[in-house]
């Protein structure tokens, strides 16, 4: 098996470019799953403040703006990670797919790159399953009445239900 490079330092023809969290944490099987692509694709991670050179940002062609990177970002703010990543992003000539944490693909970091036809994709349905038991859970909670329970716990006392707010059977 192939060995990709894991620094931010050396100069490669195609580059993934990949938080080094993700790296840590799954880079024995991305490297598996390079090792069977057609070409060689080798890691490129990403650390903010990282030195990183022309040749460098021309050889990434793939890049996943992870939930370690988006995180503390808000609407109208990118975090730290997300200020040092973006300028990279976006001067990477050879950039051919950008993978977002995110479900949705209109927020505004990711517009440059839709503008220069980069194929932008999503995580959407990656957490459907627990949004849903979150969504029926707080249904079921609306239905037996626990807004009542919750408050009568706050204030420490016991106030049983009574009609006409009992839950339905």
């Amino acid at each position: 098996m192939r060995s990709p490079v894991l620094s931010s330092t050396a100069s490669v023809t195609s580059s993934l470019l990949i938080s080094r969290k993700v790296v840590d944490e799954f880079g024995a099987r991305i490297a598996d799953i390079l090792s069977g692509a057609p070409r060689q694709l080798e890691i490129l991670s990403f650390v903010p403040g990282m030195q990183i050179t022309s040749a460098q940002i021309a050889s990434i062609e793939v890049t996943f703006f992870s939930r370690d990177i988006w995180e503390g970002t808000i609407k109208t703010e990118l975090s730290p990670a997300a200020q040092a990543y973006w300028p990279i992003v976006d001067a990477a000539p050879n950039l051919r797919w950008l993978q977002v944490v995110s479900a949705g693909a209109d927020q505004r970091p990711y517009q440059p790159s839709t503008r220069r036809g980069i194929r932008v994709t999503t995580s959407a349905g990656a957490n459907a399953e627990p949004v849903g038991l979150t969504a029926v859970t707080g249904l079921m909670m609306l239905a037996r009445g626990f807004p009542h329970w919750l408050s009568a716990q706050r204030n420490c006392g016991w106030s049983p239900l009574q009609p006409p707010h009992l839950p339905l059977d």
